[in-house]
């Protein structure tokens, strides 16, 4: 029997007689992490990896930034080690050798830095605007894509109809990403909270700076 995309307003048949999306909605689930998900650009993130810059020029003598370029070096030697033990012929996890090896092609492109701060700049967007991810599954392919981004080896060039140069980037099975996204978390989560937190709480000052302001020219006599 035919069976229809589960997608909302789709109505084309399903890829398989086993799976509930049309081809196109399985592809942008597998690119995305959610079939409704928007793709977050490079200009997306810039604005929050600007405030990363702000936070970093606020505490310019933290260690934090020193530990956090750190732990992206720990990710780096473990993928090293990882394709080293695969090249000398031991068993492993098939996606946790290409979760490596995308994790050397990023580290041959990006400094620690800019690493470092396209994570915390995703941290940043889903904890100020987290309207834009429609899934925590969502936000963790996002985070991996534009990580991803800093590599040339994720990606390629098109042309579209119009004859615009766009980016084409090389799609990750799910599991390597799954594999690559706990490495992440573990490395930057914990500041990429902070660093939300620290934001609403100057957002709350500021908006109690206002209330107390008109509050004072309320009481004008």
């Amino acid at each position: 029997m035919k069976r229809i995309c589960k997608a909302t307003g789709c109505g084309l048949e399903t890829s398989t007689p086993f799976s509930p999306l049309c081809r196109s909605h399985r592809a942008r689930l597998r690119r995305h992490g959610d079939i409704e998900q928007k793709g977050i650009t490079k200009a997306d993130l810039l604005p929050f990896i600007e405030r990363v810059d702000k936070r970093r020029e606020k505490n310019p003598e933290s260690p934090l930034w020193e530990h956090l370029e750190a732990r992206w070096a720990t990710i780096v030697r473990h993928a090293k080690a990882v394709v080293a033990d695969f090249n000398s012929g031991r068993a492993l996890n098939k996606y946790e050798v290409e979760a490596a090896r995308e994790a050397l092609a990023i580290s041959r492109d990006a400094t620690a830095r800019e690493v470092v701060d396209a994570a915390l700049g995703m941290y940043l967007m889903q904890g100020l605007e987290p309207l834009r991810f429609r899934s925590d599954e969502a936000f963790w392919t996002q985070l991996v894509r534009r990580v991803r981004g800093i590599a040339s080896r994720s990606s390629g060039k098109t042309i579209n109809a119009k004859g615009t140069v766009r980016p084409l980037y090389r799609e990750m099975p799910p599991r390597t990403s799954l594999v690559l996204q706990g490495w992440l978390k573990e490395a930057f989560g914990a500041a990429g909270l902070r660093l939300v937190q620290l934001e609403e709480q100057e957002a709350e000052a500021e908006r109690e700076e206002r209330r107390e302001y008109r509050k004072a020219l309320a009481a004008l006599k």
